[in-house]
């Protein structure tokens, strides 16, 4: 498995950054919003069949959802990059929407008051950018190895998967790993600053 980045840490023993090369879905997580997207070649989102959105009267928020297909997937509430990269929208268009229910919301946060909207928005545009992140491929683990002190040659000794983006300072990467080795991984991107 090639590193994306490799630290040096404490006791013979390196961190390499990975990327998951089986991430879980984000779908499969207790997401405030659902996703409907069609598509004539990608099974998208939570659903595939427009008839599942309940009824405007229903429905607290509803997103337009914009996918670019161009040498990967990504997918977004606001289209203008890709307006942007492809103004003649050869590559990309609205596949769908993502919602969540008035009832839905109250259950959540109580009441459907402009702050609740707001909020509620906030999380449904976070839960479409992780999608997108699932897409694009940019899901990490993390593996440490420890060298063997006679052969000098690496051996695993522990791992972990699931992690959105690459940045370890905001994946959570480094609250799963021991004070001392986050302190050692802290150290050498201060360095390489």
């Amino acid at each position: 498995m090639d590193a994306v980045e490799t630290f040096e840490l404490p006791g013979d023993r390196r961190f390499l950054l990975v990327r998951d090369p089986d991430p879980p879905t984000p779908l499969d997580c207790d997401n405030l919003g659902t996703m409907v997207c069609k598509h004539r070649r990608y099974a998208l989102g939570d659903s595939q069949d427009p008839s599942t959105i309940p009824a405007n009267d229903e429905l607290a928020l509803k997103l337009q959802l914009y996918l670019l297909d161009h040498g990967g997937l990504t997918i977004r509430v606001d289209p203008s990059g890709f307006q942007a990269c492809d103004p003649q929208g050869w590559d990309w268009g609205q596949v769908g929407v993502i919602y969540v229910t008035k009832a839905r919301v109250v259950e959540e946060y109580g009441d459907l008051s402009a702050e609740s909207i707001k909020r509620a928005r906030e999380v449904l545009i976070s839960e479409v950018d992780t999608y997108d992140q699932y897409l694009r491929g940019d899901v990490y683990g993390f593996v440490i190895e420890r060298k063997c002190p006679q052969c000098e040659v690496y051996s695993h000794e522990d791992s972990c998967y699931g992690f959105y983006g690459s940045d370890v300072r905001t994946n959570g990467i480094l609250e799963h790993l021991s004070d001392e080795y986050s302190r050692a991984v802290t150290a050498q991107l201060e360095k390489r600053r």
